[in-house]
């Protein structure tokens, strides 16, 4: 057996929250504001659209239910479990879901848009930040256009993962109690660093905001990016 990456320790998170409590880890709510950003850049509902790590599926589902054709991928199997679990309780949605691990690029399609919703920061190895960035950039039509937000404020840094700790559990607030579950990742980075991983990858930034709006975050820059 491969020996286990940092950024899969979500796996394990999942598997417990979902196998003792029966719900989703992320809750219920997607980011609404996804539908204006969407309309805003013209990303068209009968062209397949990618998201990567989509979790527990509360985007896909969402933007799938307003007619996008959504081709939503994680690492996680469980994640994948579970969201097609919530996509077939509701007779409409229709969602390609499947397991992707970008940083192990095998993955051949190229998509006209493509969104990322709170997964970066997850990742703080430098050389892995890089890998995610060149796959938007890999898997972009000429013409297309990426959505990606991370958490943070644009001003504050900060990075306390310990790598070796991932997977060990640690106590963490789920909803009106405590649970303890795996050890994650995360790493917050300012503008000027976000924009230079952004160059570094040929990305350019068509707009960048910080967002209030992302659901489970106080803030979240935003961009929107082209080749």
């Amino acid at each position: 057996m491969s020996k286990r990456k940092y950024y899969e320790a979500y796996q394990k998170r999942y598997k417990k929250i979902h196998k003792k409590f029966g719900k989703s880890w992320a809750g219920d709510l997607p980011t609404y504001e996804l539908k204006k950003w969407f309309e805003k850049y013209q990303i068209k509902k009968g062209s397949p659209t990618l998201e990567l790590g989509c979790g527990e599926g509360q985007n896909a589902i969402y933007l799938a239910s307003l007619g996008y054709d959504i081709y939503a991928s994680d690492v996680s199997s469980e994640a994948i479990k579970w969201a097609k679990e919530q996509a077939y309780k509701q007779n409409d949605c229709n969602v390609n879901f499947f397991v992707l691990d970008v940083l192990n690029n095998n993955y051949n399609e190229k998509h006209s848009a493509i969104y990322s919703i709170s997964v970066l920061h997850m990742l703080v190895v430098d050389e892995d930040r890089k890998k995610f960035l060149d796959f938007i950039y890999d898997h972009l039509t000429d013409d297309g256009i990426a959505i990606i937000s991370i958490m943070g404020d644009g001003k504050i840094e900060q990075n306390k993962s310990v790598l070796k700790d991932a997977f060990k559990l640690a106590e963490r607030p789920f909803e009106d109690k405590t649970v303890k579950v795996a050890t994650t990742s995360c790493r917050i980075v300012n503008w000027d660093k976000f924009e230079n991983e952004l160059e570094n990858s040929n990305l350019k930034i068509k707009e960048k905001f910080v967002s209030n709006k992302v659901s489970g975050f106080e803030n979240s820059m935003v961009v929107v990016v082209s080749k």
